[in-house]
């Protein structure tokens, strides 16, 4: 059976979105690894611990992505659940506090989903000591964390023109929350243009 796919129109703009993520990304990458030498290193996963929000175009995206490598698994599903209760609504202070994983981070430290990772993600550099990177020190020296604002302002601008298609804000939501929405989207349980409907009723519910 051939998987679902979305509909035209939808499709294009989570491929013209992604398209706009990974230029950016490169872009950004290649300008602050033109200024100096980066300490990211594999298995350096503090990031992994921070507060992780995507739009939704970007977690349909990545979550393509993972059922076409075979990793959308009830075992992931799972642990995507029980990580969206964790997070859903909770402050970013409150949240690095408590040192909630990545769902997608493995038991090596290591992103299960690298090749498809959220542009937060491929953006965030250090040029600092890493042991400053850990969300229960990122407060003491800034842990070197190079600034993104304007590439982060850059991408938000070209999205918004994507979603305005959908007539959709531009609104992002912790990771978990944004794959199992990105599921029942792909599946045709809702369609795309009901995306803030259902955000706005989840945020009513927690109050």
């Amino acid at each position: 059976m051939m998987p679902r796919r979305l509909p035209i129109l939808a499709d294009r703009s989570v491929q013209e979105a992604q398209a706009n993520r990974l230029q950016g990304a490169h872009e950004y990458e290649a300008k602050v690894s033109a200024e100096g030498r980066i300490s990211c290193t594999s298995g350096c996963a503090s990031c992994c611990h921070y507060p992780l929000a995507v739009s939704i175009l970007e977690g349909i995206s990545l979550y393509q992505w993972l059922v076409d490598h075979y990793l959308w698994t009830p075992r992931l599903k799972a642990k995507l659940v029980e990580v969206k209760e964790q997070t859903l609504g909770l402050s970013s202070e409150v949240w690095l506090l408590a040192m909630i994983p990545c769902p997608l981070l493995t038991a090596e430290l290591l992103c299960s989903a690298y090749e498809s990772r959220p542009f937060m993600c491929r953006t965030i550099f250090s040029k600092g000591d890493p042991f400053y990177c850990h969300p229960h020190r990122l407060a003491a020296q800034r842990s070197g964390i190079l600034d993104r604002t304007d590439a982060v302002a850059a991408l938000w601008s070209a999205e918004r023109k994507t979603l305005k298609r959908h007539q959709l804000q531009q609104v992002t939501i912790p990771l978990a929350a944004a794959l199992l929405l990105s599921e029942r989207i792909v599946k045709g349980e809702l369609e795309l243009e009901e995306t803030n409907a259902i955000l706005i009723a989840e945020a009513q519910s927690e109050k």
